[in-house]
C-alpha cells in the first residue's frame, strides 16, 4: 500500500491522503485493506484483476469511480439491427500490440501490406443455423482505433461488425504533483505499454485518469473535488433548544451543535477546525432564510475543535429564537 502523498505548497508541507494498493482477484470490497484512520477527502485507489476502483471517504468509504477490465483489449459485436442472435469476438493485448507495434502510420483501407490479424467469434445463430464469424482486423493509426475491413460467412445475414468496447488490466501509476490542473496537462511519464493509466491528483482538487494509448496519454476519467473541506447548511434554533441544521454540503464531518447560553451555540468535531485554515460564513440577511428584523449573527472557530455561533439583538445582546434556515458556511483549508 502506498504511504500518504505529500507535495510542497510555497512553504507549507500538506498532504493529500491519497492510498492505493493493487488485490489479486476479481473486485471484492471484502479484499480491500481501507486506511485505518481515514479522515474526510481522503482517496482510496484500488486495482483488482477485473477493474479498478477509486474510493472517497466522507464519513465513510464511497466509491467514486468504477472502471471495468477484462482478459481482452477490445472487444467486437458481429450481428445486425434488430437481429435475433449476436456474436462477439475479442482482440487479445498480444494481437492488438502486434497491430499497434508493427503500422506504419498509413490507412489500413488505402494499404493493405499494414499488419492485420484474424478473428473468430464465438458459436452461435437460430437454432441449428449456428455458425462463426472471421473478422479481419487492422489498427487505424490516424483514428487511434481498430477496424474491421471483412467478415467471412456472412452472405445471408449481412452482418456487420463493430468494436464496443473493453479493456485490458493496466498498470496503474499514482502521482500528486504541485501544480494546478487547467486542463492541458498530461502526465510527465510515459506508459509502457498500451492500456496503461496514470491517475495524477492536481493541487486544485482534480484527479485526472489518463490512458497511455500507442504513443501518448488520452484523457479518459475527471473527477473534481475542491481542495478544502467544507459544510454548508441551514440552521436553525427554538426556546432553549439545541440548534438543528439541514446539512447541504459536508465533507468535514458530523458537527454537533448544542446551545451553551441564551444566544450562544456551539458547533464541535474534534481536530476539524485548523487554526488560520478556517474560513466561516453567516447571511445575516434580514429575509426570511436569514434572521428575523433587527437581529444580527456571527460565526467564527474558537479553537481547532470548536465552532461560535451567536445569535443577538442589535444594541440588546444575545437573545434565542433568530436563526431560521440560516446559511451558514465552513471551509478548511489544507
Amino acid at each position: 500500500m502506498q504511504d500518504c502523498i505529500k507535495v510542497k505548497i510555497g512553504k507549507e508541507e500538506c498532504c493529500f491522503r491519497t492510498t492505493a494498493e493493487t488485490i489479486d482477484s476479481n473486485q471484492d470490497i471484502d479484499l480491500i485493506n481501507f486506511p485505518v484512520t481515514p479522515k474526510n477527502g481522503d482517496t482510496h485507489i484500488v486495482q483488482f484483476n477485473d477493474s479498478y476502483v477509486i474510493y472517497e471517504y466522507i464519513d465513510s468509504w464511497n466509491e467514486k469511480i468504477n472502471k471495468s477490465q477484462s482478459d481482452t483489449l477490445y472487444l467486437f459485436q458481429v450481428g445486425i439491427p434488430l437481429a435475433t442472435h449476436i456474436h462477439y469476438a475479442p482482440l487479445t493485448y498480444s494481437q492488438a500490440q502486434y497491430l499497434i507495434h508493427n503500422t506504419t502510420g498509413n490507412n489500413p483501407v488505402a494499404d493493405e501490406s499494414q499488419p492485420f490479424v484474424v478473428i473468430t467469434t464465438e458459436l452461435n445463430g437460430n437454432e441449428d443455423a449456428e455458425h462463426t464469424h472471421d473478422l479481419t482486423i487492422y489498427f487505424d493509426y490516424e483514428n487511434h482505433t481498430f477496424i474491421v475491413t471483412n467478415i467471412t460467412n456472412n452472405d445471408l445475414d449481412n452482418h456487420e461488425a463493430h468494436l464496443v468496447g473493453g479493456s485490458i488490466k493496466p498498470t496503474i501509476y499514482f502521482e500528486a504533483v504541485g501544480e494546478e490542473y487547467t486542463g492541458t496537462e498530461l502526465p510527465s511519464s510515459t506508459g509502457n505499454a498500451t492500456g496503461d493509466t496514470a491517475l495524477i491528483q492536481y493541487l486544485n482538487g482534480y484527479i485526472i485518469g489518463y490512458t497511455w494509448y500507442v504513443d501518448e496519454w488520452l484523457k479518459e476519467v475527471e473527477i473534481v473535488t475542491p481542495p478544502y473541506k467544507v459544510y454548508r447548511a441551514l440552521i436553525s434554533q427554538e426556546d432553549t433548544d439545541n440548534p438543528t441544521a439541514i446539512v447541504l454540503e459536508n465533507t468535514i464531518g458530523n458537527i454537533v451543535w448544542t446551545r451553551s447560553n441564551e444566544g450562544q451555540y456551539i458547533g464541535t468535531l474534534a481536530d476539524a477546525f485548523t487554526p488560520n485554515k478556517t474560513f466561516t460564513n453567516i447571511n445575516n440577511s434580514l429575509v426570511s432564510g436569514g434572521l428575523l428584523s433587527n437581529n444580527s449573527a456571527e460565526i467564527y472557530p474558537s479553537t481547532a475543535s470548536v465552532i461560535t455561533l451567536n445569535s443577538f439583538k442589535i444594541m440588546d445582546g444575545y437573545e434565542d429564537d433568530y436563526l431560521i434556515n440560516t446559511p451558514i458556511e465552513i471551509l478548511v483549508y489544507p
